[in-house]
């Protein structure tokens, strides 16, 4: 099958081959044609001269002024109807140009399917080429890209930055110091630093052992009931005969006013009032 297909790839491009001849011989036709104009402009001035002229001797002036132009004018035609030519065959190299090689891009995109297909499998023979317009972009970006290139190879070549050493997060503290450093810190904004202080040695104190407070207790309570039952205090019994009577009550606060003559009868604090009863 690839050879069928190779001598079809052949016949293509000798199509091709004579289709480029064509099209370069009619351009080269154009090109000739246009000789004629630009020369028939430069000679005009003298064509307008030689049809001035008229009576005996005409032909020879005729023929001297075509002489005198020519050779006054003969460069400046000669450049203006070869520029003109040359523009014409620059388009024409520029054409088949393109039509050259859009014609071999599809060619070889036809070749390496129909290889593909037969090495690699039907799934790679649907792969087509770049077109040509990216083509010829990439084309036009690859000095660009050369030119940025410079620019940014000055930032690649420096030598890395060393990495800082990385610091280590504080561990974690247990609640139970977090708590008391915040205490501490309480305490310091009061001003109050030696509680500060205490509270923190508290926080940090080691907690007693259950076992030691159970056995402290039960001591505790085998003492309470070893040791003897306490005495009741006994109340005081005032004999009826001891209380002082009125006729006494009242000496005394005669005598408490001799001792503060000052004192009224009407002070409260000379009397003392006897209780109901007496």
């Amino acid at each position: 099958m690839l050879g069928q297909q190779l001598q079809t790839h052949y016949q293509g491009l000798i199509d091709m081959a004579n289709q480029t001849i064509a099209t370069v011989q009619e351009k080269q036709r154009d090109a000739s044609r246009s000789f004629t104009p630009i020369i028939q402009d430069q000679m005009r001035p003298a064509y307008l001269a030689c049809e001035a002229e008229a009576g005996p001797g005409q032909y020879k002036r005729m023929k001297t002024i075509m002489i005198n132009h020519v050779t006054q004018y003969r460069e400046a035609m000669f450049r203006a109807a070869t520029s003109n030519v040359q523009q014409m065959l620059d388009a024409m190299c520029k054409e088949v140009r393109q039509q050259l090689e859009e014609a071999i891009a599809e060619k070889h995109g036809s070749i390496m399917r129909d290889y593909l297909a037969v090495l690699i499998g039907a799934e790679a023979a649907q792969t087509k080429g770049l077109p040509r317009m990216e083509r010829l972009l990439r084309a036009e970006m690859v000095p660009l890209l050369e030119v940025v290139d410079d620019a940014f190879k000055v930032i690649y070549e420096k030598p890395p930055a060393k990495p800082e050493p990385a610091q280590s997060e504080p561990a974690e503290q247990p609640p139970e110091r977090a708590a008391s450093e915040s205490t501490w810190t309480m305490s310091v904004k009061n001003e109050d630093v030696p509680a500060a202080l205490a509270a923190q040695e508290d926080s940090h104190a080691e907690p007693d052992d259950p076992s030691d407070e159970l056995n402290d207790d039960q001591d505790d309570n085998q003492e309470m009931q070893d040791a003897p039952p306490a005495e009741e205090p006994a109340e005081e019994q005032v004999d009826e005969d001891e209380k002082p009577s009125l006729q006494e009550l009242e000496q005394q606060g005669s005598n408490l006013v001799q001792a503060d003559p000052g004192a009224t009868v009407a002070d409260d604090r000379m009397f003392i009032k006897p209780e109901p009863g007496v």
